[in-house]
């Protein structure tokens, strides 16, 4: 394909060409894309934390065998560690402050106790579904998050809403004939069931469960069965459906062969925030009773398990034919220390897993290097998609194409095209019956995870997404970790220019946050490089006078190198630290703080900026 080069070509324009560049005919006269195809697997709250020892145990044989042949990377993410904002991120390359999907619930000020659930029309910008459609590509989108209601797009969208809610599918009735799918209906609703249907919600359920679970026990909290089965219902029960949904409508339009398909669980993610102390209770003061984490101890590594199956459907699939990426949002670990959960006494008791700031990122097949590769964020998912497609990255993106991971000559290949917008490409959505449907359980999940205030109604009107909310007339706690995220990525890649312009629209907007928004980046990335250095603090840090020569020194090169973003160099100070440095570790990463403080203000001209609010 001879290389596209344009900044001044409207975006369709210049998509059109990609088109006729990237196509050639066949016998029947039907355009082909010369690539190969695109599958992504978005795990939700995947770690390798927990793949490498199960793998080392001889588990999960498909990661394995991908991870042999593929790269992979700790993903890093920024705040807000939300789910539905770090997704939407990685499907637009875009930035929370431009995307404006900043929490579960809308609108996003504190104060407004009338919420309803974020939709897809909240969305700001276009998504890496709608860009392949535009492009001329087929694609096909399955349970991600924030997709409800469904797009147009060419080819089919399964929303993270579907099947019973309405305008969750597009085409209305693609999945229609497809038996595997829609024996699932019944089950997964909340009317009466068949014995044939209530066979099948059992035999899902019972890998998982291995004891006899009645959802009654919950009415009797003496039971000896109480705790497991508070533990399944709240957060395995209907995941395990649902996950399982999105599982058989994968396999049914992996034979379609569209160009793309994504497709999103969150079972890996339910059950770790759930059950992570019947896993892994080395953190836990109190730890679980001997009967509960025989009952319980196994659903973390199963929701792995079973994550494994999934990947061995798409490898069984698509053979060594298409690029297959599997990302993460975040990671886990114990909710324990800074990362306990803070919520009221009765949901606490239920969580015992929170996010860590490193997720994953493996991707594998006829484009990809082998071996790994770091420095990769949320951010660089989209660039890297458009990339595969032959698809011309915007200028808006704020995401990188991470060229390291892909094969010698890729390039030569498929030369990167570039755009100054995609503000020409079209949205459209599948039309319902007006309403937001029943947001009650969803609702009552994001409350006992403590994203939602108790006093908060979710309900169904969708008169309030009419209501303009952003991230300059949110909540305060949520608009500091939006800018401290964009702040934190703009360091990382050296991006001057950017952090600059973004502290100067700071200063004007929220002059009185500013310092706050600054001191806080420091922590931030503070804890971030927590994660290279494998350390999880049990009390908070600090008082520990005047460091050491060496301290100092060891600081100022992790905040050079993360400045620079040379996360090699990263790993390898860590590598030197835990070796040499061990005990040192908390108070180098109070002195990182410290450090990149110096540096930011240096980059930003705090010290000359009057007024800019304490």
């Amino acid at each position: 394909m001879s290389e596209i080069r344009s900044r001044s070509l409207p975006p369709f324009v210049l998509l059109a060409l990609c088109v006729a560049a990237c196509t050639k005919s066949d016998d029947t006269g039907e355009g082909t894309r010369n690539g190969n195809r695109v599958v992504v697997l978005g795990m939700d709250g995947a770690t390798w934390d927990v793949i490498d020892p199960m793998i080392a145990n001889g588990e999960l044989p498909n990661f394995k065998k991908l991870i042999a042949k593929g790269a992979r990377a700790n993903f890093i993410t920024y705040p807000p560690s939300r789910s539905p904002t770090i997704w939407t991120t990685m499907a637009t390359g875009r930035y929370p402050s431009d995307h404006n999907i900043l929490h579960f619930t809308y609108p996003y000020d504190a104060d407004r106790k009338e919420k309803t659930l974020v939709q897809s029309t909240l969305r700001r910008v276009p998504a890496i579904w709608n860009l392949a459609s535009a492009g001329g590509r087929t694609v096909d989108a399955v349970s991600y998050f924030v997709s409800h209601p469904a797009e147009v797009i060419s080819g089919v969208m399964v929303s993270d809403q579907a099947p019973h809610e309405s305008a969750s599918v597009h085409p209305p009735r693609a999945m229609d004939d497809e038996d595997d799918v829609t024996a699932l209906h019944a089950i997964m609703g909340s009317g009466e069931r068949t014995a044939e249907e209530e066979r099948l919600r059992e035999e899902l359920l019972g890998r998982f469960v291995k004891f006899e679970y009645d959802p009654a026990v919950l009415k009797q909290p003496d039971h000896p069965l109480y705790e497991a089965t508070h533990v399944v219902a709240e957060r395995v029960d209907h995941q395990v459906l649902k996950d399982e949904y999105t599982r058989r409508v994968s396999r049914a339009l992996l034979a379609k062969k569209s160009d793309l398909l994504i497709s999103y669980y969150r079972i890996v993610d339910h059950v770790c925030h759930a059950s992570w102390k019947y896993f892994d209770d080395t953190n836990f003061e109190e730890k679980p009773s001997a009967e509960n984490k025989q009952l319980l101890g196994g659903l973390v590594p199963e929701a792995y398990r079973y994550m494994d199956e999934c990947l061995g459907d798409v490898m069984d699939a698509v053979g060594d034919e298409a690029n297959i990426v599997i990302v993460s949002d975040h990671g886990f670990g114990s909710a324990t220390g800074q990362y306990g959960i803070q919520v009221s006494k009765e949901g606490r008791e239920w969580l015992s897993g929170n996010h860590r700031r490193s997720g994953i990122f493996l991707a594998a097949g006829p484009d990809f290097k082998h071996g790994p590769c770091d420095g990769m964020s949320i951010m660089d998912v989209t660039p890297t998609l458009l990339a595969l497609l032959d698809l011309p990255v915007s200028e808006e993106i704020d995401g990188r194409i991470p060229r390291p991971i892909f094969r010698d000559g890729f390039f030569d290949d498929h030369p990167v095209q570039t755009v100054t917008s995609y503000r020409d490409v079209k949205r459209a959505f599948a039309q319902g019956d007006g309403t937001g449907g029943n947001q009650s359980n969803e609702a009552d999940m994001l409350k006992a995870l403590g994203y939602l205030e108790g006093g908060t109604n979710v309900t169904g009107d969708l008169t309030l997404l009419k209501i303009k909310s952003d991230v300059w007339n949110c909540d305060t706690e949520l608009r500091h970790q939006v800018l401290v995220g964009e702040f934190m990525d703009y360091a990382s890649t050296g991006a001057v220019g950017k952090m600059r312009a973004l502290a100067l629209k700071v200063k004007a907007r929220k002059p009185e946050e500013y310092r706050r928004i600054i001191k806080r980046v420091s922590v931030e990335v503070g804890r971030t490089l927590q994660v290279y250095l494998r350390y999880e603090p049990k009390v908070k840090r600090g008082g520990y006078g005047s460091p050491t020569a060496e301290v100092r020194r060891t600081a100022e090169s992790l905040v050079e190198a993360y400045v620079s973003g040379n996360f090699i160099k990263i790993h390898q100070i860590a590598a030197e630290v835990r070796e040499q440095q061990s005990e040192d570790i908390p108070e180098i990463l109070d002195n990182v703080v410290t450090a990149l403080r110096k540096v930011l203000d240096e980059t930003l001209e705090m010290n000359k900026a009057a007024g800019a609010g304490g």
